[in-house]
């Protein structure tokens, strides 16, 4: 059970996983201490993620174990007279059933769903760094970076609602001007011009 789930080589690694930690965690010096630094976090995600991907790999050995367990508890059952497999599509059917039990306990439980959200977060922080470093060597080749064609998205995307609010509002603005232009028409008409006064 120990070798099926991985153990030797998982309990081998872990001294040496430690030791990258700590040569990870040195303190970065030298005019290009940033980029140090930032390869720094991009190897301990990685490292993280190869933990959590092993912690993973664990309970899906747990999961295949326990469906041999299940299945010939099942070829039991079906040892009795009137019950027996009699093709090949049946033990298949039978397999897949075992299969399916044993991975529903494996994932219903409290241990995978803290597994599985710790692997996809750990995923998710490699995933950052890469994009980090892309656009990092993407900036000093002079390429578009994927925040400044995000940007862009964004700014097209407000000048398209500004000027859907403005065709929107258009006709009324319109209205006013004209409301008030024939209101100034209709002032100027009202009022009598004054008589110059005679100068002296």
């Amino acid at each position: 059970a120990a070798t099926l789930e991985g153990r030797p080589a998982r309990d081998a690694m872990q001294p040496a996983m430690r030791e990258m930690h700590a040569l990870l965690d040195l303190p970065a010096f030298g005019y290009a201490r940033e980029h140090q630094e930032h390869y720094q976090r991009m190897g301990k995600a990685w490292l993280d993620c190869q933990h959590e991907t092993n912690r993973y790999n664990v309970l899906i050995a747990r999961a295949s174990r326990l469906a041999f367990e299940v299945f010939e508890d099942k070829l039991a059952e079906r040892g009795e007279p009137g019950r027996q497999i009699d093709s090949a599509r049946g033990l298949y059917d039978l397999w897949v059933d075992a299969a399916e039990d044993a991975y529903a306990e494996i994932a219903l439980s409290d241990e995978f769903r803290e597994v599985y959200g710790a692997l996809v977060n750990a995923q998710m922080r490699v995933r950052q760094n890469v994009q980090k470093e892309v656009e990092r060597v993407a900036t000093d080749l002079g390429m578009p970076t994927r925040t400044e064609i995000d940007s862009m998205g964004k700014r097209l995307h407000a000048l398209h609602r500004d000027a859907k609010n403005n065709a929107e509002t258009l006709p009324g603005l319109i209205a006013e001007v004209a409301a008030l232009r024939a209101e100034v028409e209709r002032l100027k008409a009202g009022s009598k011009p004054t008589a110059p006064k005679a100068e002296r």
